[in-house]
């Protein structure tokens, strides 16, 4: 395993290359044919010209014959780093920007890290008031200031977060603090807020797993509800146990207007000596096809 910097982020790298069957390839597909109904929609113009959240998305989760999926997230990060790390990522992605009109990326300065200037062009807030192009708009929902460019944006601005995809496609449901008590405490499950991305207010429950990075208490589980009133429960899927890691998969999709449906770019594995995993400096990370 070596040592990777790359912009503000630092972790380790496996040379590990792991190949996504086509089965779950398929199966992916079709589970965002369907999420692309049920994610909400607005004034973007993605949304407008194909009738999408967004010309690339990411599926969070695990595949082990079949695909369990954690979440879909419609403006992923991570794109630059993938096209940095997986050498067969960059030209798959490159022959969909051909296909695609040009935009470039506007990135809040609230935002801490970004790795967009490795795939696009940057453009400021005010620049980007001046001129009449695309945009990839990284900030926040409530960030009044870029909803003006909403009609320009080819991802979720108003929308950026919104897990409301998950309960009409039966990924998971909504429990609030009344519903305590009928937790189901003897199994594994997740409580994650409405709305948020980076593993924001995420809390894991699993009674057979004992002195384990990133599992909540019950208290802690009490206090997420109480703040956030309602949340949404997810089954605990279990991520892949590899060397003493946890191992999830990050996978890109883009759209493809020629046929008018997503399609497989691969990505990377992301691992961590924790159940909370994300771009810490002890994740390990790998390539993906």
């Amino acid at each position: 395993m070596s040592s990777i910097s790359i912009e503000n982020w630092q972790f380790g790298f496996s040379s590990t290359k792991e190949i996504l069957t086509e089965s779950a390839i398929e199966q992916s597909i079709n589970t965002l044919k369907q999420w692309a109904g049920c994610f909400p929609k607005e004034n973007s113009w993605v949304e407008k010209n194909y009738g999408i959240p967004s010309l690339i998305v990411r599926l969070d989760c695990t595949a082990n014959g079949s695909v369990s999926i954690y979440e879909i997230e419609e403006r992923p990060s991570g794109i630059g780093i993938a096209c940095r790390l997986n050498p067969d990522f960059e030209p798959k992605l490159r022959l969909l920007k051909n296909k695609w009109p040009d935009f470039k990326s506007l990135v809040s300065p609230k935002r801490v890290a970004c790795d967009d200037n490795l795939w696009l062009d940057s453009i400021s807030l005010e620049e980007s008031l001046k001129e009449e192009g695309l945009l990839l708009i990284r900030a926040e929902p409530e960030e009044v200031e870029y909803i003006s460019l909403q009609n320009r944006s080819i991802s979720s601005l108003e929308n950026k977060g919104d897990k409301s995809y998950g309960v009409k496609m039966g990924l998971w449901k909504t429990v609030s603090l009344d519903d305590f008590d009928s937790l189901p405490w003897t199994e594994g499950f997740c409580l994650k807020p409405i709305k948020g991305s980076k593993c924001r207010g995420i809390h894991i429950w699993n009674p057979k797993l004992k002195k384990t990075g990133g599992l909540s208490s019950k208290s802690q589980m009490r206090r997420a509800l109480e703040e956030y009133k309602t949340m949404y429960l997810q089954e605990y899927i279990p991520p892949i146990e590899e060397n003493g890691l946890f191992k999830i998969f990050r996978i890109f999709f883009g759209y493809d207007p020629d046929i008018k449906e997503y399609v497989y770019l691969g990505g990377l594995s992301n691992a961590r000596p924790n159940l909370r995993i994300h771009g810490a400096t002890d994740m390990v990370a790998g390539v993906i096809n």
